[in-house]
């Protein structure tokens, strides 16, 4: 390739995002909100059945699980900055055991995204409930709020696969802009 030809591609590199796309790297990290996560110490009874768990933080992110009489939920939270400043990312995500994996999706090492598994539940005639399916949600974070995606792992043997892709692809176009 000739100086001029290099010289003719760099600004067509540049203007449809491939040069900046060649340089990010995607990548998951888990929590896993069973062991990760402990009674919140500054609870007032520790041992109050309702007393939320905090779970490891990734990046700028608080996990928390919190609880109702029949549901767990999830809770994320962005911190700072400023540093006094905490904002919800996503409203509490309720399941009736919400203690599996979180994966973060990454990209060059910070988090955009996260994909949490949950299952859906119908009433049966005895008025118990029974696990009729099973979603990856796929959910953005600061920046990315608008990825709200969930993929059926029940229709796609590939469901996991596919919930990446969903955050990634949001993100590369989300970039672009």
């Amino acid at each position: 390739m000739t100086y001029k030809t290099c010289i003719t591609f760099i600004p067509i590199l540049l203007a449809t995002g491939a040069w900046a796309a060649s340089k990010l790297q995607f990548s998951s990290r888990y929590s896993d909100l069973e062991k990760d996560c402990k009674l919140e110490s500054t609870a007032p009874d520790p041992t109050a059945g309702d007393t939320p768990l905090h779970c490891s933080d990734v990046g700028n992110y608080e996990v928390s699980i919190y609880f109702s009489a029949t549901r767990e939920c999830l809770s994320l939270i962005r911190k700072g900055p400023p540093l006094d400043k905490y904002e919800t990312v996503m409203p509490g995500i309720c399941d009736k055991a919400v203690r599996r994996k979180l994966e973060w999706r990454m990209v060059n090492g910070k988090p955009f995204a996260i994909i949490f598994r949950q299952r859906q539940w119908r009433t049966n005639t005895n008025g118990n409930e029974d696990q009729v399916g099973e979603k990856l949600l796929v959910k953005g974070l600061a920046g990315f709020q608008q990825l709200d995606e969930a993929v059926d792992t029940m229709k796609d043997p590939q469901a996991n696969e596919t919930a990446r892709r969903k955050a990634d692809d949001f993100y590369l176009r989300s970039s672009n802009r």
